[in-house]
């Protein structure tokens, strides 16, 4: 087991051309190395053993020296998978559930989450294509493209989102929460009216003003800042930030 190799001779020597050819003969004949996904499995005593050392890393030590010192097998998969260890991929994966016909089906294969009995979402006049809405969201005259909508989102009149991930909300704003807005200058949680937002990930809690443009608009790959960071072109407003009215980023 060699974490993430780059010496051409290291390479050759976990070369499995013949291994997957045997056990995988319908797949691309490009593929050459058995890889692994990161997902371990490990009896209670065997773990324990195996962290009561001054090792940091499981790639580059737990795993190497458990093969050496425990009986260690693997499970040889080939169904859906993707690394999410980046900005972009993490996003890309999660739209990529939204097309139509998906390469992992929640429908076929159901993950059960937690249940927050939370009311239906509620939309009115919106035109929403290859989007996945999550419950309790409140949604009008919106237009939403190939995006992911979370619990409780709050996305108000002529905002548009398009490529984005947008995780919604923990509660509900009430009455007085909105009273206490007002006072404290502070814009309501959600999305504003009239705000553009593109390949962008909105994280909980997030306050986006009226007229914004959350797109990348000077194309950079990154950045950060007091409201939001930008990495590998894709703009992130963290948990609980505001933008207000008429920011463009």
């Amino acid at each position: 087991f060699v974490e993430k190799p780059k010496d051409p001779r290291v390479l050759d020597a976990y070369n499995s051309r013949q291994f997957i050819k045997q056990y995988y003969p319908n797949l691309d004949k490009s593929m050459e190395y058995v890889a692994s996904t990161g997902i371990y499995l490990f009896n209670r005593g065997s773990i324990h053993n195996l962290l009561d050392n001054a090792f940091t890393d499981f790639g580059k030590e737990v795993i190497p020296n458990a093969i050496k010192t425990k009986k260690v097998a693997g499970y040889l998969y080939n169904g859906y998978w993707e690394d999410v260890g980046r900005i972009q991929t993490f996003l890309k994966a999660n739209l990529d559930f939204a097309v139509f016909n998906p390469q992992f089906d929640f429908y076929q294969n159901p993950i059960y989450t937690h249940a927050r009995y939370l009311p239906a979402s509620k939309i009115d006049g919106c035109s929403i294509n290859q989007t996945l809405i999550s419950e309790g969201s409140i949604i009008t005259d919106a237009r939403i493209n190939r995006s992911i909508i979370g619990v409780r989102s709050v996305v108000h009149r002529g905002a548009e989102v398009e490529g984005s991930m947008i995780m919604g909300s923990d509660y509900y704003e009430k009455e007085q929460d909105m009273k206490r807005n007002k006072e404290n200058n502070l814009i309501p949680i959600g999305i504003g009216e009239n705000t553009i937002i593109k390949n962008a990930i909105i994280d909980k809690n997030a306050r986006i003003g009226k007229n914004c443009s959350v797109t990348n608009s000077l194309q950079l790959d990154h950045i950060d800042n007091e409201n939001y960071h930008i990495r590998d072109s894709i703009v992130i407003i963290p948990k609980n930030a505001m933008l207000p009215d008429n920011t463009v980023i």
